[in-house]
C-alpha cells in the first residue's frame, strides 16, 4: 500500500498487493481517506484479492467518500479487489488487465457456521457486482461459480468497467 499526494487536488492511492494478510489494510486506508478534504481520489489496483472483511471495509470507505473516486485497474483485480473498484464513481481498466469474479473462500476450524457466513458474504459480493453491471443475481452467481476472468473488453461489454485505456 502506497499513497501519493498530487498538487492538483487529486490524491492517488495504490493497492498493488494483497488485501489484508500483510498487504493493504483497511484501518490505515480509512484513516488516510478521512484526513483529506473532499476532492478526487484515484485508486490504482493491481491485486490478487485477499481478506474479504478488510476489502469490504475499504469498499465502504470509498463508497461513502464525499469527493469523486476513480479506480484504475492496471494488471489485475481479483475477487475482493474488483469489489473495491466497484466502490468508485468510475472504473478505468488498462488494456490487457483482468477483472475476476469468484466465490468467497475462508479457512475455518470449529462449527459448521462458516458455510452460513460464506453464503451471506457471497450474496453481499453478488449485490455489489449486480449494482455495477446491472446483471441478475443468477447471472452473477453463475459467473462466481465459474470463477470468471474478464479481459478489458469483456469487463467493458459486461458493464463492470466504464473505460478501457492503453
Amino acid at each position: 500500500m502506497t499513497k501519493q499526494k498530487a498538487t492538483d487536488k487529486t490524491f492517488t492511492f495504490y493497492i498493488h498487493n494483497n488485501i489484508g494478510h500483510g498487504g493493504t489494510l483497511a484501518k490505515p486506508f480509512i484513516e488516510w481517506l478521512k484526513d483529506i478534504e473532499p476532492t478526487t481520489v484515484n485508486v490504482h489496483i493491481d491485486s490478487s484479492g485477499g481478506d474479504i472483511f478488510e476489502g469490504i471495509a475499504i469498499y465502504e470507505a470509498v463508497k461513502n467518500y464525499n469527493g469523486k473516486t476513480r479506480a484504475y485497474i492496471n494488471g489485475k483485480a481479483f475477487g475482493i479487489a474488483s469489489i473495491i473498484a466497484c466502490a468508485c464513481d468510475e472504473i478505468h481498466m488498462k488494456k490487457g488487465s483482468y477483472f475476476v469474479l469468484s466465490e468467497p473462500k475462508m479457512h475455518t476450524t470449529g462449527s459448521a457456521r462458516g458455510g452460513i457466513m460464506l453464503d451471506k458474504i457471497r450474496s453481499i459480493l453478488a449485490e455489489i457486482w449486480m449494482e455495477k453491471s446491472k446483471k441478475t443475481q443468477a447471472e452473477i452467481f453463475k459467473m462466481m461459480e465459474l470463477e470468471t476472468w474478464l479481459t478489458d473488453s469483456g469487463a467493458l461489454s459486461g458493464g463492470f468497467v466504464d473505460y478501457v485505456y492503453e
